[in-house]
């Protein structure tokens, strides 16, 4: 079996497990458009092509606000057991093994739910690009030349900022930062320090 058939094989098995009525619209959608004698561009643009984009974008803006409000809660621990942190190296110059553990747990607790949400944004961008492959492939069915132009469309990606390393960002109370938050964050930042450099 060759590598481009065995890549089709996996894609339609993908598409298959896409529920009945999103690949029924995605599919209606494609026929309807592919009738359409309009140029879509290159990279192509239809309207269903942008409905999944802003699909996409509100999706990760409700986990964002999802992990902020659990943040709001984590912000309050963390920072707790920071400052016991940076209190015991300025007064003692040295960590318990406690301090060091309930700060390391917390904080690791809470990179392990920022990865979760992380996987989740990913997730959904595949699915809605799975969509988008369906879509195009009942699109380019009906109207042949597009499939021989050679555009297809853009796929879509996670929004960047699932991208940063800094997971302190998502303890903020909003995408602005406000003077208490910076202050903890500072705090948790010079803990965490304290923790690489003992």
């Amino acid at each position: 079996m060759t590598m481009a058939k065995s890549d089709t094989i996996k894609r339609e098995a993908r598409m298959a497990e896409l529920p009945l009525l999103d690949r029924a619209k995605a599919a209606w959608n494609g026929r309807r458009d592919g009738r359409l004698t309009v140029p879509y561009g290159d990279p192509p643009v239809t309207g269903y092509l942008k409905y999944l984009e802003g699909r996409a974008h509100r999706a990760s803006k409700q986990l964002q606000a999802g992990l902020r409000r659990r943040g709001r809660r984590e912000v309050v621990i963390i920072h707790g057991l920071a400052q016991v942190v940076v209190h015991a190296h300025l007064n003692r110059g040295a960590l318990t093994e406690g301090e060091r553990g309930r700060f390391g747990q917390a904080y690791a607790a809470w990179v392990f739910q920022v990865e979760e949400y992380r996987r989740r944004a990913e997730a959904i961008t595949d699915y809605l690009n799975e969509l988008r492959n369906y879509y195009w492939m009942h699109l380019t069915r009906v109207r042949e030349a597009a499939a021989k132009d050679g555009a297809v469309p853009v796929p879509l990606t996670p929004d960047p900022i699932w991208d940063k390393s800094d997971v302190l960002l998502f303890l903020r109370t909003d995408a602005t930062d406000d003077p208490e938050s910076a202050r903890q964050i500072r705090v948790i930042t010079k803990a965490l320090e304290l923790l690489t450099d003992l």
